[in-house]
């Protein structure tokens, strides 16, 4: 399988925000948006430690 995301980052579930059907995941310096669907199929929780998988091209800066 052909796999271009580069870019991974192994840390804690530091925080999850629902937000209507989508979920904000805070995971180290990362914050990704999620299907609350993908959430529950994932079984995220705070403190589990999962790698975040991007590629360059979708990952967004914003000033906090």
């Amino acid at each position: 399988e052909d796999d271009s995301r580069l870019n991974h980052l192994s840390a804690p579930v530091a925080s999850i925000a629902p937000m209507g059907n989508r979920v904000r995941v805070h995971v180290g310096p990362v914050v990704a948006e999620i299907t609350a669907a993908s959430a529950e199929r994932l079984e995220l929780r705070p403190g589990a430690i999962v790698t975040a998988s991007f590629k360059a091209t979708a990952a967004r800066l914003f000033p906090r």
